[in-house]
């Protein structure tokens, strides 16, 4: 019921309705509408715990008269208490495989899930998504989102300008988060020197032969940190498909730089 009730309305933007929010919202607007992507997390929808904020009618109609926020259907309620439930759902379950992956690890088994000794997780987790999205189509349509290399490189670039703004540094999560994208930016720029030093484009992929030792401390570290309680909802939210590092999610990718074009 809470998941119902805290949705009643919607943000254009991505504003929080809070007496926190109101504030929140004048001073992170320009970066939220710049990175509209991970907008539930900048207003503490996803994240720690201690990062939503309490739903304040006062603020709400506020943000009503003033044109940043709109009523939802009932109909738009129920998705999004939904998506929700889904979500929970997906990262409890999940965290079972995660588990069992590290086990393998431990005794020197490959914990990627598409190598032929992890075939059985791998149908796990494919049987996990399958019965999830059979209750629950609303959560479906939301896992299947940021589907492409441009799309998930976009999260990435919206999380690695969060992670160096003061406007979040007082998150629960803001370090684990610094520290996911700085490994990442490390294996990156490694990846990058490879490839430019050899002249060969397939040493730019992590999925390179010759890239297996960066690909297993990828994914060792993936594992270890969607294990972080202030962690675990932004990494089945934003990061479970975050496997493979492409070229356009790079720090010295064009998006970035197109981005400080238009700063």
């Amino acid at each position: 019921m809470w998941a119902i009730m805290g949705r009643q309305t919607a943000v254009k933007t991505v504003a929080s309705a809070t007496l926190e929010g109101e504030a929140y919202y004048r001073e992170t607007k320009e970066f939220a509408d710049n990175h509209t992507v991970i907008g539930d997390w900048i207003v503490g929808k996803v994240g720690s715990i201690d990062s939503g904020f309490v739903y304040n009618r006062a603020v709400q109609i506020k943000e009503i008269n003033e044109g940043r926020r709109v009523r939802l259907d009932p109909r738009e309620i129920y998705t999004r208490a939904s998506e929700q439930k889904g979500w929970y759902a997906f990262r409890d379950k999940m965290t079972v495989i995660n588990h069992e992956l590290m086990r393998r690890g431990v005794n020197g088994q490959s914990v990627s899930l598409n190598a032929k000794t992890n075939e059985d997780l791998s149908e796990l987790k494919r049987k996990i998504v399958e019965n999830i999205s059979a209750v629950n189509p609303q959560w479906k349509k939301e896992f299947d989102s940021f589907q492409s290399d441009s799309e998930r490189a976009e999260v990435i670039h919206s999380f690695r300008a969060a992670s160096t703004s003061p406007l979040f540094e007082k998150r629960p999560e803001i370090r684990h988060i610094q520290d996911y994208i700085n490994k990442r930016d490390q294996i990156s720029t490694e990846l990058e020197r490879r490839e430019r030093e050899s002249g060969t484009p397939e040493l730019g992929l992590l999925s390179d032969d010759n890239n297996n030792d960066l690909k297993e401390l990828w994914l060792r570290f993936r594992l270890r940190i969607a294990q972080e309680p202030d962690f675990a909802d932004l990494f089945v939210r934003y990061f479970e498909r975050d496997d493979s590092i492409t070229r356009v999610s790079w720090p010295t990718s064009w998006m970035v730089n197109r981005e400080k074009a238009a700063a």
